[in-house]
C-alpha cells in the first residue's frame, strides 16, 4: 500500500531506502518532464534527473516541514538542473553577454502569435529543446517555470538586463525555427497534393 506524504517524509529522514524508491517511482515522471524541458536528449534528461533526485535524498534536512514534499522536490531537481547547465555553458560556450546567435531579426508580436498559435504545445516544446543552451534555458526559466528577471539573474549571475535581452532573443530564436518548418511542410503539402486535371469538354459532350 503507498505511503501518506507524512510518511515518506519520515521515512527519508530515517534514510529508508524503500522509502526513497517509492518516493521516487513516484514521482519520476514528472521530474523527468521538468529536466527534459531543459535537456537536448533524454538520455541527458534522465542523467539530470537522477543526479537530482540524489540531492533531494543526500539534502532532506533542508527540507521545511510543512511544505508539499512534491513542490519541494521539483524545486531541487529543477534548480540542479539549471546548476549544471550553469556548468555547462561555462565549459562550452561564451558569457551569457556574449551569446547572439544572429537573432536580430525583428518580428511583432502579431506574427509571432501567428506562428504560435499553429503548432501544439508539446510541439512548442520540441522546439525549445532544439534551441542553443543559453536561449533553452533562459526560455523555461521565465516563460515555463515563471520565474522573474530578478530570479533568473541571481540564480544564473546574468544581470537583469541580460535576462531580458536573452529571453527576447530566445523568443526570436523560436519563431525563426518555427515559422520556417511550418513553411517547409507547406511547401511539401502543396507539391504533394494532387493538381486539378484540366478536361477540355465540348458542347457536343454535355448537351
Amino acid at each position: 500500500m503507498l505511503k501518506s506524504g507524512a510518511e515518506h517524509i519520515e521515512g527519508i529522514q530515517r534514510g529508508d531506502r524503500s522509502v526513497m524508491q517509492e518516493v521516487y517511482e513516484l514521482y519520476r515522471r514528472k521530474m523527468f518532464g521538468i529536466c527534459s524541458r531543459y535537456s537536448s536528449s533524454k538520455e541527458e534528461a534522465a542523467d539530470y534527473m537522477h543526479d537530482g533526485f540524489l540531492k533531494v535524498f543526500t539534502e532532506f534536512g533542508k527540507f521545511k516541514q510543512g511544505a508539499p514534499l512534491e513542490a519541494w522536490i521539483a524545486t531541487v531537481i529543477r534548480n540542479n538542473t539549471i546548476n549544471q547547465i550553469r556548468k555547462k555553458i561555462r565549459t562550452t560556450e561564451t558569457s551569457f553577454e556574449e551569446a547572439n546567435y544572429e537573432t536580430e531579426e525583428d518580428i511583432d508580436q502579431d506574427e509571432q502569435d501567428h506562428w504560435m498559435q499553429n503548432i501544439s504545445s508539446e510541439e512548442v516544446l520540441d522546439y525549445v529543446r532544439l534551441l542553443p543552451l543559453k536561449y533553452r534555458l533562459i526560455l523555461n526559466m521565465y516563460a515555463i517555470d515563471g520565474m522573474t528577471h530578478h530570479e533568473i539573474a541571481t540564480q544564473t549571475g546574468m544581470s537583469e538586463g541580460t535576462s531580458k535581452s536573452q529571453l527576447s532573443r530566445a523568443r526570436v530564436k523560436l519563431i525563426q525555427m518555427i515559422r520556417t518548418d511550418l513553411q517547409k511542410k507547406n511547401v511539401v503539402k502543396e507539391i504533394e497534393a494532387p493538381k486539378p486535371q484540366n478536361i477540355e469538354v465540348q458542347y457536343e459532350q454535355i448537351r
